[in-house]
């Protein structure tokens, strides 16, 4: 299927071919390239690039030669596979390559060195030209070949050498280096290809997008942990990062959709890694299928195995609200994907209730003469945002924040104050009974399902814990409701804290963002916070310190987190 029309692109972004168009300007390239650059421009004769199998050898071979392709006094040649069966065979091959007229028949090897010395002298020495043979998949390289290769790097004058040679191989090719020093001694130059790291992992994927798109507009597919998804699934390696991007896309053509997560990412490694293991796993999985069946047939079905058989994942309650159970909470270091999850665990956090601090508002929330009491307010104020929401002044203001998929282990007051923040009693209650009106479909509140959908109103914050004042560090923006949820999931248990700030106003309209839990009192102290941050944090973060004056807030922010705050009730 072709997908460039679905996506307005205007070729494939992600295709596997060495494309120079798509050549991403990462530091570590840009800076080897210059360096190639310099050392062919000054005939310093033979140079290695080394790096491991994906990190962008050959794109960067590619690159190296159309950087030479206007200079008329610069010829390059590419050989792409150096194994050979003999030197006389390696020797022909150079020779056909630089159009050298072939020898008389039977000529020897002597002779054909002398004609690419002679050819060398004529081309160099003669019209000044520079001539470059460049080599990839250096590993394949024979010895009797690098001996030849020595010795054209022989061939001389008082100011330069008369062959530049720049060589491209896997890491392998080390060993071979160690094992001839008087090849190794004549290096120039030798450089270590290594993957990218996130930062520039995310731009070379929006830079292949841009270039995909007609007139530069890529659209916005990635979410933030999508593209943190991929950097830990690839590592940073450039090959990688394409394969698993052009999965995806193949994957939203699918599902029919347009936006790439978290979850989309995972399940696209599952399924590569499922097919890699399928063929290993074949034979496993049916001997055990046998034995299994023989077992059900020979003997009575245990009660535990009954029970497995019956459990249904998207039916498991994820939690009641008021239960004093304080569960143990397992926190894996990697998702089922094998993602390494980006986050580190506090001491002793794992073994916290996740509502440890606002179960002392749950006795109030069940006492229905207190429900009673401000439901008639409550719903006086859900009908007055509703009329704000479409007066003349705020005519984009929505009635809801956006919906999120519960998960397991999750509570509902648990979803309020990671939403809204730590609210007031009052307004505590006023959420929650909104909470219930918007959300008909869900019988009740108390017991959740994994994979129930919950709405959230936009329900205004008090005038008493809105910011005023401070330095605040936002670590990410997002478009919905949900995106931001997932990313403060994924750091609920890290070593920092982080909190969803939701608002609105007339210029930029929803904004959802997550913030650093503290406000400081100056901007310095603001910035030394983000680069405490994580790489993957800190790569997006920003200060802010002032909101429009039409903006409206939706999070409340705690008594303690406001500056120069002391009597607030």
């Amino acid at each position: 299927m072709d997908y460039f029309k679905i996506f307005n692109f205007t070729r494939e972004p992600f295709s596997n071919s060495p494309d120079p168009d798509f050549f991403f300007h990462s530091r570590q390239h840009v800076g080897y390239l210059q360096k190639l650059e310099i050392a062919i421009r000054l005939r310093r004769g033979l140079n290695v690039i080394i790096g491991d199998v994906g990190t962008g050898k050959t794109t960067l071979c590619r690159q190296l030669i159309r950087k030479f392709a206007d200079a008329d006094d610069v010829q390059t040649h590419l050989l792409l596979d150096p194994y050979f069966n003999s030197s006389l065979e390696f020797l022909s091959t150079l020779t056909e390559m630089l159009g050298i007229p072939e020898p008389e028949p039977g000529a020897t090897e002597w002779r054909y060195r002398e004609l690419i010395k002679k050819y060398l002298f004529c081309r160099v020495v003669d019209e000044e030209k520079t001539v470059v043979l460049i080599i990839d998949e250096g590993q394949k390289i024979p010895d009797f070949c690098l001996e030849i290769l020595r010795e054209f790097l022989n061939y001389e004058i008082n100011e330069h050498k008369l062959l530049q040679i720049v060589v491209f191989a896997q890491k392998e090719f080390e060993q071979i280096i160690e094992e001839h020093a008087n090849f190794a001694d004549r290096i120039n130059i030798r450089l270590f290809l290594g993957p990218l790291d996130f930062k520039e992992t995310r731009k070379m994927i929006l830079f292949r997008l841009e270039r995909a798109t007609e007139h530069g507009k890529p659209p916005s597919m990635f979410s933030y942990t999508a593209l943190w998804a991929v950097y830990r699934a690839t590592g940073g390696y450039p090959r990688k990062i394409i394969n698993l991007c052009h999965q995806i896309l193949l994957a939203l053509i699918i599902q029919n959709r347009y936006r790439v997560g978290w979850s989309m990412v995972r399940s696209c490694i599952e399924r590569a890694s499922t097919g890699r293991q399928q063929r290993m796993r074949h034979k496993a999985v049916v001997a055990g299928l046998v034995g299994l069946a023989a077992i059900l047939i020979l003997s009575p079905l245990p009660d535990q195995l009954k029970a497995w058989l019956s459990w249904h994942d998207d039916l498991k309650p994820v939690s009641i609200i008021g239960s004093s159970e304080t569960k143990k909470i397992q926190i894996p270091d990697k998702d089922k994907a094998g993602i390494e999850l980006p986050f580190s665990v506090k001491d002793g956090d794992e073994n916290q209730s996740p509502n440890h601090r606002i179960t002392e508002y749950e006795t109030e929330y069940k006492n229905e003469s207190t429900n009673q009491r401000i439901n008639e307010s409550t719903n006086q104020r859900i009908n007055e945002y509703k009329t704000f929401a479409k007066s003349s002044d705020t005519n984009n203001f929505p009635v809801l924040l956006g919906k999120i998929k519960a998960k397991h282990g999750e509570t509902v007051l648990e979803m309020i104050y990671k939403v809204y923040g730590l609210p007031l009693k009052s307004h505590l209650h006023q959420i929650v009974l909104a909470m219930k009106k918007f959300n008909p479909q869900i019988d009740n509140l108390d017991t959740i399902y994994v994979g129930n959908s919950i709405n959230f109103p936009a329900i205004p914050a008090v005038a008493s814990t809105v910011p005023e004042e401070g330095w605040w560090v936002e670590a990410v923006k997002c478009e919905t409701l949900e995106e931001t949820y997932n990313f403060v999931r994924l750091y609920t248990y890290s070593s920092f804290n982080l909190r969803i700030f939701s608002y609105w106003n007339k210029r930029e309209d929803m904004n959802f963002v997550v913030l650093l839990r503290n406000c400081f009192a100056d901007e310095q102290s603001a910035r030394k916070a983000v680069s405490g941050l994580p790489e993957v944090v800190a790569a997006d973060a920003k200060i802010v310190n002032k909101w429009d004056k039409d903006t409206v807030f939706f999070s409340n922010l705690p008594i303690n987190e406001l500056p120069n705050r002391k009597d607030v009730s």
